[in-house]
């Protein structure tokens, strides 16, 4: 593959961190800010405090009062504007036609520097939130999910919902919302990555001249309780009426800058990211067990996780895990040469697709960045992809995997009637 141009870091003097890639030729630009707050920052009390300060930044700020306001000044020019909340971190971002890239920088700054918050648009917020949070529930895979995390990460903040509980919610005081809000939103505990055609000497000065009143804070993100050892229960089965039952199965990964990290991510390509995968053959085409199932890799600062999910008829539920299980083990020791090639040539096919995408691209290296500490560096991914042999994977797949904690969650008709079966499973 070609040699890639690097994204470009500039640091304000207020500790705000900018960074740039320059895509000459690109009809569009992207803009994204990732601040340092998420559900691991949060205490029982004000769970989904980080998810609920997401939703209040777009009902007002400075300089465009009004939800309508803010939200017209990105669409009125073809633009898509948008925001997640996540366990370690908040990304607002937005895309526009690569002509309008101050608008879309100065917006979602204005939105981190100077929101409104007004006690009304508070109340009215909360209880969309809660409607959000019904939505969730609603869905029949919704608990078997969360209780994969509540089963890896117990009595955590990492392991709790992100958008927090109806009570929880109803105890969140503007004050709290504010509090929280200055203690997390300040330029040092920012980066806004800038991906696209634009005038980079422009937009650093542009960018420079809009946050230069924004002063870095003296306060200090509250640590979070150490990450905790799997000691807890492996097992977690919820009885509920539905046709189908919920598989989430886990392991413990490896933390973002791990130097295994890459490799754990083309063994998960192997094990169940496409429809080439051994999880996606084995379960939907040769045992025709489920209509999909996928597996992802979650890393963190401090830890990650490598999770499995998949629905299947009721009766089915033991021949899955069974066979999902087979799959995960036969990661130690049969992989071929030839599907780690087959991969590697994926990851980097996506990676250049990519390319030509400038808002997953703001993404990918915004996140890096926060989670890292370090630019990304395209030319060195690759070189770690391709330096990674078949004898790397197995051992450390036969280190995440053998003799090491398994964690099922499982939703559906009676799956509690198979309780000790899945526990001598997971053994």
């Amino acid at each position: 593959m070609k040699h890639w141009n690097n994204p470009t870091l500039t640091t304000l003097d207020n500790g705000l961190r900018v960074i740039t890639h320059n895509i000459p030729g690109a009809t569009s630009v992207s803009a994204n800010i990732c601040v340092q707050a998420g559900s691991k920052y949060e205490t029982c009390s004000n769970s989904g405090v980080s998810h609920f300060l997401e939703h209040m930044l777009f009902k007002g700020t400075k300089s465009w009062p009004t939800p309508e306001s803010l939200s017209g000044a990105i669409e009125n020019i073809g633009g898509e504007i948008n925001a997640l909340t996540s366990k370690e971190y908040t990304m607002y971002w937005a895309k526009v036609p690569y002509t309008q890239w101050k608008i879309a920088t100065n917006i979602l700054l204005d939105m981190c520097m100077n929101p409104l918050m007004e006690s009304a648009e508070i109340d009215r917020e909360r209880n969309v939130i809660h409607e959000e949070l019904r939505m969730y529930t609603d869905h029949p895979s919704y608990q078997s999910e969360l209780g994969i995390d509540e089963l890896m990460f117990p009595e955590h903040p990492m392991g709790r919902e992100i958008v927090g509980s109806h009570e929880s919610l109803e105890g969140l005081k503007q004050s709290e919302i504010q509090a929280y809000f200055y203690e997390h939103y300040n330029p040092s505990n920012l980066i806004i990555t800038i991906t696209g055609n634009f005038p980079e000497e422009e937009l650093i000065q542009s960018i420079s001249g809009t946050t230069n009143s924004w002063i870095r804070s003296n306060s200090h993100i509250n640590s979070v309780e150490h990450i905790p050892n799997h000691i807890a229960g492996r097992l977690v089965t919820y009885d509920q009426i539905s046709d189908h039952t919920y598989i989430n199965l886990g392991i413990q990964g490896l933390e973002f800058s791990h130097s295994l990290s890459p490799l754990l991510n083309l063994t998960n390509i192997i094990l169940g990211e496409g429809m080439s995968s051994r999880l996606f053959i084995k379960i939907r085409e040769e045992l025709g067990l489920a209509y999909d199932i996928s597996s992802s890799v979650n890393t963190y600062h401090e830890t990650g996780t490598w999770l499995i999910n998949c629905s299947v008829k009721n009766s089915n539920c033991m021949p899955a895990v069974e066979a999902i299980l087979e799959e995960l083990y036969s990661l130690t020791n049969s992989v071929t040469t030839q599907e780690l090639l087959n991969v590697r040539q994926y990851a980097k096919g996506k990676l250049l697709m990519a390319m030509e995408d400038t808002e997953k691209l703001s993404v990918m290296i915004g996140v890096h960045t926060l989670l890292s500490g370090t630019l990304l560096d395209f030319n060195k991914t690759i070189e770690q992809w391709d330096s990674f042999t078949v004898e790397n994977l197995h051992e450390m797949s036969r280190t995440l995997i053998t003799n090491t904690p398994k964690f099922l969650s499982i939703g559906g008709a009676k799956v509690s009637n198979h309780q000790l079966a899945l526990e001598k499973l997971l053994a």
